[in-house]
C-alpha cells in the first residue's frame, strides 16, 4: 500500500521480471480516495497492515481503508508499506515503530 498527501491509497504488486526489464516494477491493482476524517496529511497517522490468513488489510487512524485477498494480486511474498507526498514541503515521513509477526 502507498498512502499519500493527496489523500489517495493505492495498492501495488511488485513485479522483479519488470524490475529485470528497467520497468517500475510496482504494478498498481487498486486505487481510492481518503476523507479528511480518515487520513490528515499534515498531521500524525497511524497506518497498519494487517495480514490475517490470504487476506490484507490497510487501517488508517482505526479506520478500514480497504482490503485485498490473495486471489487479488499477481503474488508474491513481501509486504511493504509506502508514503509520498505530492504537494506538502518539506515532506517529513516517521515511523515511530514497524513491527511484525506470524499470528
Amino acid at each position: 500500500f502507498r498512502v499519500s498527501s493527496t489523500n489517495n491509497y493505492t495498492r501495488y504488486s511488485y513485479d522483479a521480471s519488470r524490475r529485470d526489464e528497467e520497468k517500475n516494477p510496482y504494478v498498481e491493482l487498486k486505487k481510492g480516495g481518503l476523507r479528511i476524517d480518515q487520513f490528515r496529511p499534515t498531521k500524525e497517522n497511524v497506518i497498519r497492515g494487517v495480514c490475517q490468513g490470504s487476506t490484507l488489510t490497510l487501517y488508517i487512524n482505526d479506520n478500514e481503508i480497504a482490503s485485498a485477498t490473495a486471489g487479488d494480486s499477481t503474488g508474491g511474498e513481501l509486504v511493504g508499506l509506502g508514503a509520498i507526498s505530492y504537494d506538502i514541503l518539506p515532506v517529513t515521513v516517521k515511523f515511530d515503530y514497524f513491527s511484525y509477526g506470524t499470528p
